[in-house]
């Protein structure tokens, strides 16, 4: 039974997390396929040479779907196996007086065979639905038009109030030309490269990394524009870069809405690789070094979409994005909450030194007095100034 419960756990082994750089060619997808058309299927995923050419967010997205559900229904299935029915129709006594006798291994590999065929063809109508999806414009390339003009020269009207008089206002306040002059600076998910540049620009030597080819083509188009020469971007994953990036590199590591898309879409919060980051981080981070976390306040910048009016004038709020577990269906996004950060941390020889809640910009109260006083009062943005740890 345990031979028969280890294969099982086996057609439902996870593929690589890393994203494929580039599809196979033809010829050997070809001969792949010519190879194994026989064979019974083991990962789904990494026989449908089709499904490299997904947008890596969307990919990303349906691998984390799948293997939750897969994840919630084998413990099922194992769960019934083990149970008095599953034992009692599996044992080997199951084909005495059966006219036709079925072996009990035999009738649990015919089990398996069907639990895989059910999961196979849900995977060929996700994959479908999936490429369906991809005809569109990409996550990344709507949010990117969402955010910023096409050119990069500015960030959208309608994104002004938390990206350009929150974020904005205290990445060119407080990394100042004298602060960062000639300091080596890692960008964590620098999408297009729009606070790269800014960086750039005040002197420091800037490296940006991200998983989107579309952000990361944007981000040299921007760079090949202003003809700035001390930055260089990366596409791909920040674990396969990190380990190829000497110890102590870094002076500054920043990730500016980035870890918050770091469970991107997940119900359940991945703290291995949260954990396994973070030590990469402490690895390449210089021993006076400072990693900055900058996103949207956990509590405050959550609280506006949960606002509710009693009936005396005053308002009582709700975190519907906090807790994974119980954060709103609409939005694919997971704040940390403070336990996970911090256990995090200092799993990896890194401690929070310094939280800052910035005030918008001067020219928000120009704009917005009433919006103005109401983030004075209830700030937006946090951001974790993090230290490593003396051993």
């Amino acid at each position: 039974m345990s031979k028969d419960k280890s294969a099982t756990k086996a057609l439902f082994k996870k593929p690589a997390k890393t994203v494929p750089e580039k599809a196979s060619n033809a010829a050997d997808s070809k001969k792949n396929q010519t190879t194994k058309q026989n064979e019974t299927t083991q990962t789904p995923l990494e026989k449908k040479p089709y499904f490299e050419k997904l947008d890596p967010e969307i990919y990303a997205k349906l691998q984390s779907e799948i293997h939750e559900v897969v994840e919630k229904t084998l413990p099922k299935y194992e769960e019934w196996l083990n149970c008095a029915f599953g034992e009692k129709i599996t044992a080997n006594d199951f084909s005495k007086g059966s006219p036709n006798p079925i072996n009990g291994d035999a009738f649990v590999q015919k089990i398996d065979q069907i639990v895989v065929t059910a999961f196979n063809e849900a995977m060929n109508e996700e994959i479908r639905l999936a490429l369906e999806t991809n005809q569109q414009p990409g996550i990344m390339e709507t949010w990117f038009k969402k955010k910023f003009n096409s050119d990069l020269s500015d960030i959208r009207p309608d994104n002004r109030n938390y990206y350009k008089h929150c974020v904005h206002n205290f990445v060119t306040n407080f990394f100042s030309e004298e602060r960062i002059t000639g300091k080596k600076i890692l960008d964590f998910g620098c999408g297009p490269g729009y606070y790269s540049t800014i960086l750039a620009q005040r002197g420091a030597k800037v490296t940006g990394i991200d998983r989107s080819a579309f952000l990361i083509q944007k981000a040299n188009e921007f760079k090949q524009k202003l003809g700035i020469k001390n930055i260089e971007f990366f596409k791909g994953d920040f674990l396969d870069f990190a380990a190829n990036v000497a110890s102590k590199e870094f002076d500054y590591i920043v990730a500016i809405d980035t870890i918050v898309s770091f469970d991107y879409s997940r119900q359940k919060h991945n703290h291995k690789e949260f954990t396994e980051t973070l030590s990469k981080i402490n690895r390449i981070l210089k021993d006076q070094g400072r990693f900055f976390i900058i996103e949207a306040h956990p509590f405050f910048g959550q609280l506006a979409k949960g606002i509710k009016f009693s009936n005396q004038g005053c308002f009582h709020g709700r975190l519907p994005n906090y807790k994974i577990e119980y954060k709103s269906k609409n939005n694919p996004h997971h704040w940390f909450t403070l336990d996970e950060m911090t256990s995090a941390l200092s799993e990896n020889g890194l401690a929070i030194c310094r939280i800052y809640e910035p005030d918008p910009s001067a020219e928000l109260e120009k704009e917005n007095p009433q919006l103005f006083r109401f983030f004075l009062k209830y700030p937006h943005m946090i951001v974790y100034e993090i230290c490593k740890v003396s051993s």
